[in-house]
């Protein structure tokens, strides 16, 4: 998997934890700011050239009723490196930001005096150098497509154009765990995998799950 990495002197980046939640590479994905601090990270992402708007969103490593992303709140190491690409401002002073995580990283918090938000260095990991299997993109794509019918998604078609013609093996599990899976712990699992054929494989068995879950007939109580 080849990686965009920012250079050297931007790899120390603000941190935007969330709670219960895991940003994957390869989606831009909307979020709400609207915390103070918050605000103030995103204006200062403003101020700087497009390409060097860098962050990182890790899952907060405590129960969600915690205050987002408190600075005692631990945090799991190991996140994706994110550009944030759109900023609209909102009513009340709030943003709406669209962040794209491109790769993950491992995170190693440093102290932040004077910003009311926090900073990592953020270290690029590369996942494990693998064959590629051609078969085992074209399993991945086939139970893809059967849970998208089992749950009578329409859009199978297209998803089967851009998964054969437009994303290399690393993007499509991204993609596709983006798309279905939507626990955190799993989603954390996957990140956290550096071997290409063991990340396939965890998708895998989420996607087996959910298929049995879309396949099941409907519950009939029966009539005495």
């Amino acid at each position: 998997m080849v990686y965009s990495a920012p250079s050297a002197r931007l790899n120390t980046v603000p941190l935007f934890p969330l709670a219960d939640h895991v940003l994957l590479p390869g989606t831009p994905t909307p979020y709400r700011v609207f915390e103070a601090r918050y605000r103030t990270m995103v204006e200062d992402l403003l101020a700087k050239p497009e390409d060097e708007r860098w962050l990182a969103v890790p899952r907060l490593a405590a129960p969600s009723d915690l205050s987002l992303g408190a600075d005692d709140t631990a945090i799991y190491p190991v996140a994706s490196m994110a550009l944030m690409s759109v900023a609209t401002p909102l009513n009340g002073g709030d943003y709406l930001i669209v962040v794209e995580g491109l790769f993950p990283c491992r995170l190693e918090e440093i102290p932040s005096p004077g910003s009311p938000y926090r900073h990592a260095v953020a270290h690029p990991l590369l996942d494990q150098p693998e064959a590629a299997r051609v078969s085992e993109r074209a399993e991945l794509i086939q139970a893809t497509l059967s849970l998208i019918r089992a749950l009578e998604d329409k859009s199978h078609d297209l998803f089967a154009t851009r998964a054969t013609s437009e994303l290399d093996g690393a993007k499509l599990v991204f993609r596709i765990a983006h798309a279905l899976i939507e626990d955190a712990d799993a989603r954390q699992a996957l990140l956290d995998t550096r071997s290409p054929s063991l990340r396939r494989h965890k998708l895998l068995e989420q996607i087996a799950t959910l298929y049995a879950f879309a396949s099941r007939p409907p519950h009939t109580a029966s009539l005495q």
